[in-house]
């Protein structure tokens, strides 16, 4: 699923970058 894996990479850029 494409929303799946947009999400998920939503989140893990937003944990990257911290601030």
């Amino acid at each position: 699923m494409i929303i799946k894996k947009g999400a998920e990479a939503y989140l893990f850029l937003r944990s990257l970058p911290g601030r």
